[in-house]
């Protein structure tokens, strides 16, 4: 098992840094935050198509069909991110090691029989299994949950039980019970089993066929959804959970709420309780916002960057969580000037009215990022992110402080 790159920790550092964290999230749960806290999006995908981190060259075909390529991955992983990353999370080696496998998009439409297809230096992607015989899917079954892509998943699972019998420890630290990757809600697994345009015009032209396609797709998400409840002995629903459907981006409210809403409203009322709850939408997606609080209870959004945060909390209001949103390419390719400029942009926008304001990426740290960039965020969010009387509002309601990472 590679360990990754040397890199010492300082305990004492880190023991400084967690309280100042455990302080920052009490009082961002009661309603005042010193500071905005920051926390970035990250997942293994950075580690992958960084040379100087994946320095035995791993693949992502090696990643889902070696479990103990995944394992090694996540390990060096999260390694790297508690030790190099500064945010507003836990630092240090953990208690246990958390390692759940990635899904990066392609779990749940390789699941349902859509080829996941490797490229050389990216990540894998779906090819549509009805992109050219829309038909096709009036023979699809409902497949077994260790059938196709899924396969790969369940090995890794496995494989991590055997290791936590065996005793095995990295860094001196065993591991947790994994987790299991997450479908993709269902208009995404609709859009990667039968296309993009394709489903678009389907939605349009060819409602009935769009709507058995939504069916399918949402009763195999729920389907996923209570296996894994039973694996891990859930039973009962959480009061929030979190609804996350980027393609909505690209149609209109009045679509969304005539063919994408009702597949949303039965796997919320079936998964969760009452709420409230919150949304990922990294894309152009902020003409959804108001309508999802209204017709959902959503009330945060972690934010892609076309996203306008002011305009967002002059229309939403001081209650709703918003989270993001620096642009990406600022953050992998910008200056300190640049950077600085965003950060101090976003901050004096009037986004931090209320007190619920999180600082980090819009929507996804990709590959190549300098640490030195994340960090140099944490440092201005330290400088420029402290909260005054004025910002903050007694009593918001819902009482709902979303993503507290603490």
């Amino acid at each position: 098992m590679n360990p990754g790159l040397n890199m010492p920790s300082p305990p004492e550092d880190f023991a400084r840094h967690n309280e100042e964290v455990r302080q920052l999230w009490a009082g961002y749960r009661a309603g005042r935050p010193a500071r905005v806290p920051v926390v970035f999006h990250i997942n293994s995908r950075v580690w992958f198509l960084n040379p100087a981190l994946n320095t035995r060259g791993h693949t992502f075909r090696d990643y889902y069909e070696r479990p103990e390529v995944a394992l090694e991955t996540e390990l060096s992983f999260q390694k790297w991110r508690r030790l190099q990353v500064m945010e507003d999370t836990p630092k240090g080696l953990p208690e246990k090691w958390p390692v759940t496998m990635c899904g990066h998009n392609v779990m749940g439409g390789g699941w349902l029989g859509s080829e996941v297809v490797f490229r050389d230096g990216l990540v894998p992607h779906v090819k549509p299994l009805l992109a050219d015989k829309k038909e096709r899917l009036y023979d699809l079954p409902q497949p077994d949950l260790r059938a196709n892509f899924t396969r790969y998943a369940w090995a890794y699972y496995d494989f991590c039980l055997e290791k936590i019998r065996q005793g095995y420890e990295f860094e001196g630290r065993p591991l947790a019970v994994p987790g299991f990757p997450g479908m993709e809600p269902p208009f995404c697994l609709a859009y990667v089993l039968r296309g993009p345009a394709e489903a678009l015009v389907d939605m349009r032209v060819d409602p009935d066929y769009f709507h058995r396609l939504m069916s399918f797709v949402t009763e195999a998400y729920l389907r996923h959804h209570r296996a894994i409840n039973e694996i891990y002995k859930v039973t009962r629903k959480p009061q929030h959970t979190g609804i996350g459907d980027d393609p909505i981006e690209m149609i209109s409210v009045a679509d969304y709420n005539a063919h994408v809403l009702p597949y949303h409203k039965r796997i919320v009322d079936e998964t969760a309780g009452p709420g409230p709850h919150v949304a990922h939408l990294c894309g152009r997606a902020q003409h959804h916002f108001a309508n999802l609080r209204e017709r959902l209870n959503v009330w945060a959004f972690d934010t892609g960057f076309p996203t306008d945060l002011a305009r967002a909390r002059k229309e939403l209001g001081p209650a709703v969580t918003l989270w993001g949103n620096i642009h990406v390419h600022n953050l992998q390719c910008g200056t300190k000037e640049t950077i600085e400029a965003e950060v101090r942009r976003l901050l004096a926008s009037g986004v931090m009215r209320g007190g619920r304001f999180i600082l980090g990426d819009g929507n996804n740290v990709p590959e190549g990022t300098p640490v030195e960039n994340l960090n140099f965020v944490y440092e201005l969010a330290k400088q420029y992110g402290r909260y005054t009387e004025d910002h903050y509002v007694p009593d918001l309601k819902p009482a709902f402080y979303a993503y507290a990472a603490g």
